[in-house]
């Protein structure tokens, strides 16, 4: 088809403009409009349009879309030719703030005095680098001569004695860190509010709610890649959009018992058998107690795959055994899916499954010790508003110690 020609399309492209612009997006160099400056002049936009991704994919055109091409004048039946045009333009644009991570491979050679003259920190971060071309500080080395460092510092991985090393370096999105550290503080904040009701007290929607989903979206839009070595260690689910998961008692489905509900969950990955493992605290409004809930297996992850820009990697845990209470529950397997999109030095982010696959799931990483800690304290805690009557298997597990969970053996 021929490029539409006309003050009519220079009207509709206008238009376009105005979305892409509204909802935070930048446009290709070779976009054929150079009258940019009459936006100054352009009707109001709907807040409708505003903060909202904008993919047009060939010929849709969304009602948003068609009522501001009309508003500029442009005819319905010229609407689907014009997006389809513009469609490749507007594609691929980032959010203001948002810097993509690139993956870059640079080679180090040693000096006269034999070092390489940059140093690292504990997150193998560049911090400072005396004469090597193409490193920058803020980068972050993932891998050595192509070989992964995982939990590896960059000093542990250097062959000794080589002339010269490539690294794989992540470049951009330095913004991870800080959204990380945004998205504890948050956490923090919605703890205290929540008390000791915990997730079963959270809103799946509001202003909080919000807060986690952008924040969220915000690493995932980073593009960084996920490295399984680092998906690696504790984790604590601090936010789901996914209000099902906590009515259906959480991934062991024991905060679905009577009188019970799903207060906290807690993840471990790691390399030791069992290697997946998950631990549940359930409150009991019968008996005023918390009790702990585990799954017990092993996990898988699949290799990355990158659709829209976001890289994903599917991550598949296989249980074989559920305890509750210190005892056996049931030796039927359950599997669980998430889909992860952002695994940080602080914070994952996955997806969830079937109907809550658009799900947001948020989770902290946090340390053997503290994990320990926080799971003896749900058990010597009474559940609000019920009278603490705590039963013999109960006072055992307390004399055994706070943390006296499984979480990790």
């Amino acid at each position: 088809m021929a490029p539409l020609r006309g003050s009519r399309t220079l009207r509709g492209c206008l238009a376009v403009l105005a979305i892409a612009h509204a909802r935070g997006f930048s446009l290709g160099p070779s976009l054929p409009v150079s009258a940019c400056g009459l936006l100054t002049r352009a009707p109001a936009l709907s807040p409708r349009l505003r903060g909202a991704p904008l993919r047009l994919r060939a010929a849709e055109v969304t009602p948003d879309v068609a009522a501001v091409l009309t508003r500029y004048g442009v005819p319905a039946t010229d609407h689907p030719a014009l997006v389809k045009e513009l469609a490749p333009l507007l594609a691929g644009g980032e959010k203001p703030g948002v810097q993509r991570v690139e993956t870059l491979d640079v080679t180090l050679e040693r000096g006269a005095e034999g070092g390489l003259g940059i140093d690292v920190d504990k997150s193998n971060v560049i911090q400072g680098n005396k004469f090597q071309r193409g490193l920058q500080v803020g980068d972050r080395v993932v891998a050595i001569d192509g070989v992964r460092l995982g939990s590896k510092f960059v000093a542990q991985a250097l062959e000794p004695g080589k002339a010269s090393y490539v690294f794989t370096v992540e470049r951009g999105g330095q913004g991870a860190a800080a959204i990380e550290d945004e998205i504890f503080a948050l956490a923090k904040s919605e703890e205290v509010l929540l008390g000791d009701s915990g997730l079963s007290a959270q809103k799946a929607s509001g202003k909080v709610a919000e807060s986690f989903v952008k924040k969220a979206q915000g690493l995932e839009a980073l593009g960084a890649s996920i490295d399984e070595e680092k998906l690696k260690g504790f984790w604590k689910l601090c936010f789901t959009s996914d209000p099902s998961f906590v009515s259906r008692g959480g991934a062991s489905g024991l905060g679905a018992l009577p009188y019970c509900y799903l207060a906290a969950h807690y993840q471990c990955y790691q390399d030791k058998a069992p290697s997946g493992q998950t631990v549940e605290i359930v409150a009991n409004t019968n008996l005023g107690s918390h009790a702990v809930g585990a799954l017990k297996g092993a996990w898988k992850v699949d290799a990355e795959s990158k659709a829209d820009e976001f890289v994903s990697r599917t991550v598949t845990e296989a249980y074989e055994r559920t305890e509750f209470a210190n005892a056996l529950q049931s030796t039927k397997p359950v599997q669980r899916t998430q889909t992860l999109t952002f695994v940080g030095d602080k914070v994952r982010i996955s997806r969830g499954e079937g109907a809550g696959a658009d799900a947001v799931y948020v989770y902290l990483r946090l340390t053997p010790e503290k994990v320990s800690e926080e799971i003896g304290g749900w058990v010597q805690r009474a559940v609000p508003g019920a009278s603490l009557q705590k039963a013999r298997w109960e006072e055992g597990f307390r004399e055994e110690g706070p943390g006296a969970s499984t979480l990790g053996n």
